[in-house]
């Protein structure tokens, strides 16, 4: 099919298939579509709710586009520390076509799904938090087409997309091209009560210092909520088989102070 005739398919509010995604997308990040056409397929797009196959055709051609970088030196920082931070723009360099009609739109569109399956490390195992429960069975659909080995995608009663201290949250699991669901239920996990407001952040001075906090040890809501979902991910990566004794001992770590001191040490 034609680049005009998928391009039409979009604005009449017809679904693409994996194939049309990947043409579609292709000629997006090679910019060779004009940002107000662009503008009117990402809306239309996500007002008709965007589909597996459009999701996997736009991933696919993201990773070949965005993933062709030189990871030496940052596999290195890597495997000497075991801590790495990689900022995205400076690995997608590839998302500069669409960067103008993202701001400009100033609304979630099919890039703030395919973010995280662009992953520069080219990573087989994720946590994935998402915006809506409508996007779990899909993106965890996505996940097994490209081929991830093991990954949580979740998104919690009381709409954050991580898993929530306050609230059951709704997790979809990949495991061997196997796909399974539950509930997280916090209350059989954590003993103390806490408000939402106790997560909230604020400007990158308050924000930044609550990290410190939280890495000297300091107890109460934001403990228990990267507790829980640094659990999750140990659970992914079968560290840990039980979701409580993740938390357990990630708790007790963050309460040491151990990770403050190894934050000195990296600086």
């Amino acid at each position: 099919m034609t680049l005009e005739k998928i391009i039409k398919k979009t604005l009449n509010l017809t679904s693409l298939t994996q194939g049309e995604s990947k043409i579609l997308f292709t000629n997006i990040m090679d910019g060779k579509i004009e940002d107000a056409t662009l503008k009117k397929i990402l809306i239309n797009m996500s007002e008709k709710g965007e589909t597996a196959e459009e999701i996997t055709g736009g991933a696919e051609v993201l990773r070949e586009k965005c993933l062709k970088i030189n990871l030496s030196d940052a596999e290195k920082y890597f495997k000497k520390n075991n801590f790495i931070f990689m900022f995205a723009p400076l690995y997608h360099s590839a998302m500069k076509n669409v960067a103008n009609v993202r701001k400009e739109l100033k609304k979630r569109t099919i890039f703030n799904l395919l973010g995280p399956l662009c992953n520069p490390a080219n990573v087989n195992r994720q946590c994935i938090g998402v915006f809506s429960n409508e996007i779990l069975e899909k993106y965890i659909q996505v996940l097994k087409k490209l081929g991830t080995k093991k990954a949580w995608v979740f998104h919690s009663e009381d709409g954050l997309d991580e898993i929530s201290i306050f609230s059951k949250t709704k997790v979809y699991e990949l495991n061997n091209n196997e796909i399974t669901s539950f509930e997280i239920n916090p209350n059989t996990i954590i003993q103390n009560e806490y408000r939402f407001d106790d997560i909230v952040g604020k400007d990158a001075e308050y924000n930044a210092q609550k990290i410190i906090d939280l890495f000297k040890g300091k107890t109460g809501a934001l403990n228990e909520i990267v507790s829980l979902n640094t659990a999750a991910g140990l659970l992914v990566l079968d560290k840990f088989s039980n979701l409580k004794e993740a938390y357990s001992y990630t708790k007790d770590f963050l309460n040491s102070g151990k990770a403050f001191n190894y934050l000195n040490e990296l600086s």
